[in-house]
């Protein structure tokens, strides 16, 4: 990363102005002597900018539409007006409701890859595991100590604490030194559906394959707990975009109130 501390925000902006910032972020390498600007603005892998015409064409695998409000992730510190992309100030100038105030929206750089690379690891721990292995104690929830061995059990013995305190953290979403079945459930769909894309963009575990994956984990067999898995996967699959923990719990909300995994 260039700096020690670089942050990122999520801002809702139509298509039209994306590829606008985008243009105007890449100018310097089509001058005759080519620049090397520090605003030039990278895009994942499920956009498409074609290097004749000098836009972008594509979003989500799809070509762009002009008057669609996207959500995308910019540097914090570039929306601020770092770097002066004429175009991105221009649009908050004149829609200030788009840039967020609340500071709770604005993410460390470090923390995110931190955390994607720990659901990363999750999603593989219920790939290569299941609860009653992971819990070895068997009192119903996970502890650091049983985290620990689990990850030096798949990753090798190599594994820090620095990594075991990432894996808690990221999981443990009361923050009580414990993670119950309900909060892995969750972070494991969060890996699998809102992070984890091969090259191309596609899921690397399928919906329907990582279901069956989750039930085998859970060693669920009550009913009512898989008719609710169930449903959260089938809403899941009609889903377009799930980002974050709240987003996926709106998603599915309404199902299975008092049921717990």
């Amino acid at each position: 990363l260039p700096f020690r501390r670089m942050a990122v925000i999520k801002v809702p902006m139509p298509g039209s102005v994306i590829q606008e910032v985008l243009s105007f972020s890449r100018s310097g390498v089509f001058d005759d002597v080519k620049k090397e600007l520090a605003m030039f603005q990278q895009i994942d892998n499920r956009m498409r900018y074609d290097m004749k015409e000098r836009r972008l064409t594509h979003i989500d695998d799809k070509p762009i539409d002009m008057k669609r409000m996207y959500n995308i992730v910019l540097s914090y510190e570039m929306c601020q007006g770092m770097d002066r992309v004429t175009p991105l100030l221009k649009y908050f100038e004149q829609n200030p409701k788009a840039m967020p105030r609340d500071l709770d929206n604005v993410k460390d750089m470090r923390e995110t890859l931190v955390d994607y690379f720990a659901k990363c690891a999750w999603v593989y721990i219920l790939d290569k595991s299941d609860f009653h292995h992971v819990d070895t104690d068997g009192d119903g929830v996970i502890s650091k100590k049983e985290v620990s061995a689990v990850a030096k059990q798949i990753y090798g013995e190599g594994v820090g604490s620095l990594v075991v305190d990432n894996l808690m953290a990221c999981a443990d979403i009361d923050q009580n030194d414990e993670i119950t079945k309900d909060e892995l459930f969750w972070i494991g769909l969060l890996g699998v559906v809102g992070f984890i894309s091969a090259d191309d963009g596609s899921p690397v575990l399928k919906l329907d394959i990582y279901r069956e994956k989750v039930l085998r984990f859970f060693g669920t067999t009550d009913k009512k707990k898989v008719a609710y898995i169930e449903e959260v996967f089938s809403r899941l699959k009609s889903s377009k975009s799930v980002d974050s923990l709240q987003e996926l719990k709106n998603l599915v909300k309404n199902i299975g109130k008092n049921v717990t995994i």
